[in-house]
C-alpha cells in the first residue's frame, strides 16, 4: 500500500511539473484575454498554398501539419523568441526560422518549401561524341544514374552541397569530375571525357631535319621550323582506345576497318564491349589502321603528329639532341627493340624518357604519322611546318617496334604502310596544337 501511494504521488508531481513547463509557453484561455499566437502560412514555389507540411515550433513543443489551404495556426503563447521549422518528404529542402513573437500579437508568417535541386546533364567525349549508358555514381550519397541513349541524364533531390561525379561504362573508369550544387538550383552541367592523355608542351624552332649517312629517303638534311604543340606523354594504350570503341560500336560499319581484332590487347565479349587483356591496360593499342588511328583523334578532339613534328619531338625539340634514337645513344636504356623486348611490345613509360619527357618514341610499336609519304620528298619540303607531300597510297610511320634492330628505331629512320593496313606492330600517339 505504501509502494502504491509513493508512485502516486511521483506521477501528480511529474504532471505539476509538466503542466508548470508548458505555462512556460502555451497559455490557456483564461489567463490572456487576448493573447498571442502565430498564424503561419506555406506556399510552394508557384506561390500556391502547400498542404501536408510539417511545422514545429519550439519550445513549446508544437507539431502540426498544414491543412488544405496550407496553414496552421498556434495555441496562445507567452511572448519571446521561438524557431519554427517546416518540412516535408525528402524532395523538398527543411528549413528554420526565428521570429520574435510580442505580447497580445497575432504574428502572421508566410513561408516557401521549395524543392531540392536537380541535376541535368550529358557526358561527351572530348571531341563531342554523346556516351551512352555510361554510369555516374555521386559521392558521398552514393546514388547512381545512368545516361540515356542521347548520353544525357537527370538525377533529383540533391542536397546543398559538393559532389564527385565517378563516370564509368562496362567497369572502365572514365574520370571524376567535382560539382557543386547550391540550394534551389536547377544546375546543367556537361561532362567532357578527355581519354587522360597526358601531355608535353613542345615549344616550336628551327631543326635540321633527315640525315645524309643512312636511308637514302632521309636525304637531304633540310631545315624545317614547326610552331607550339603538344604531344602525348605516351603512345596510346589499349585502355585508351578500347574507351574510344565502346563509345563508337553502334556506328562503326566495319571494325576492320580500324583495327586488326585478332591481335592480342584487346577482347570483344558479347555484351561487355572492348575490354583490354588483364594485365595490359597500360600496353600500346597495336594492330590500329591510320584510319583507326584518325578516327580516334576525332572522337577525342585531338590529332596524327605531322611528320615533321614528330622528329622535331623524338629529337628534343628545343633542346634538340644528336641521339642517334630518342634520348640517347644507348638503345637499351630508351627502346624497346629487338635486343630486349623479349618478342613482344611493353607497358608504355617503362624506359627512360627523351629530354623533352617523351617515352617510348624509338621502338615498342610503329607510330602513324599524318602524312602521305614520299621517298623524294625532303628534296622539295617545303621550310615552314611541312605537312607531307601530295597523297599517295602510303602514309607514314615513325620510330620503329620491338623486333626491329638498332638502324630501324633511329630518330631519322623512315617507314610507310598502307593506311588501310593495321599490322600487329602498328600504333600511334596524338598531339594537341593548331589543326593542319
Amino acid at each position: 500500500m505504501k509502494g502504491i501511494l509513493q508512485f502516486i504521488f511521483i506521477v501528480l508531481l511529474i504532471s505539476l511539473f509538466s503542466c508548470s513547463e508548458k505555462k512556460d509557453n502555451i497559455l490557456e484561455p483564461a489567463n490572456n484575454k487576448t493573447g498571442s499566437r502565430i498564424e503561419i502560412i506555406v506556399f510552394d514555389e508557384e506561390n500556391k498554398p502547400e498542404p501536408g507540411v510539417h511545422v514545429v515550433v519550439q519550445p513549446a513543443d508544437i507539431f502540426e501539419i498544414t491543412n488544405l489551404e496550407g496553414k496552421i495556426s498556434t495555441p496562445l503563447l507567452n511572448p519571446g523568441e521561438y524557431t519554427i521549422s517546416i518540412s516535408k518528404e525528402m524532395a523538398y529542402i527543411p528549413e528554420t526560422y526565428v521570429v520574435q513573437l510580442s505580447e497580445d500579437e497575432i504574428l502572421q508568417e508566410s513561408y516557401i518549401i521549395r524543392t531540392k535541386p536537380e541535376l541535368n546533364g550529358k557526358v561527351v567525349s572530348r571531341g563531342g561524341y554523346k556516351i551512352a549508358g555510361a554510369e555516374i555514381l555521386f559521392s558521398p550519397s552514393g546514388r547512381t544514374v545512368n545516361t540515356d541513349a542521347n548520353g544525357e541524364f537527370l538525377i533529383r533531390y540533391l542536397d546543398e552541397g559538393s559532389y564527385n561525379l565517378a563516370v564509368s561504362k562496362y567497369s572502365v573508369q572514365y574520370g571524376n569530375f567535382a560539382i557543386d550544387i547550391k540550394k534551389s538550383d536547377t544546375s546543367q552541367v556537361t561532362l567532357v571525357y578527355d581519354p587522360e592523355v597526358a601531355f608535353e608542351f613542345v615549344e616550336g624552332g628551327e631543326f635540321n631535319m633527315g640525315s645524309e649517312e643512312h636511308e637514302d629517303n632521309e636525304k637531304p638534311v633540310h631545315q624545317v621550323t614547326v610552331d607550339d604543340f603538344s604531344i602525348g606523354k605516351y603512345e596510346v594504350t589499349n585502355l585508351q582506345y578500347s574507351i574510344f570503341l565502346n563509345e563508337m560500336m553502334e556506328t562503326i560499319q566495319d571494325l576492320d576497318s580500324w583495327i586488326d581484332t585478332k591481335v592480342f590487347g584487346l577482347t570483344f565479349e558479347y555484351n561487355a564491349g572492348c575490354v583490354p587483356e588483364s594485365g595490359y591496360e597500360n600496353f600500346p593499342v597495336r594492330g590500329v589502321t591510320w584510319f583507326g588511328a584518325m578516327a580516334y583523334c576525332d572522337w577525342a578532339g585531338l590529332r596524327l603528329p605531322t611528320e615533321a613534328e614528330w622528329e622535331y619531338a623524338a629529337c628534343g625539340g628545343k633542346y634538340r639532341s644528336v641521339f642517334n634514337f630518342s634520348g640517347s645513344d644507348n638503345a637499351a636504356g630508351v627502346a624497346w627493340y629487338n635486343s630486349n623486348s623479349d618478342g613482344s611490345p611493353n607497358q608504355v613509360g617503362l624506359k627512360l624518357p627523351n629530354q623533352l619527357g617523351l617515352y617510348d618514341m624509338s621502338g615498342n610499336v610503329s607510330e602513324w604519322c599524318n602524312d602521305w609519304f614520299s621517298s623524294t620528298y625532303y628534296g622539295n619540303s617545303p621550310s615552314d611546318n611541312p605537312k607531307g607531300p601530295e597523297p599517295t597510297s602510303i602514309k607514314v610511320l615513325r620510330g620503329g617496334a620491338w623486333y626491329d634492330d638498332e638502324n630501324n628505331i633511329r630518330v631519322g629512320f623512315r617507314k610507310s604502310s598502307y593506311p588501310e593496313l593495321g599490322y600487329h606492330s602498328f600504333g600511334f600517339r596524338v598531339v594537341r596544337g593548331a589543326e593542319y
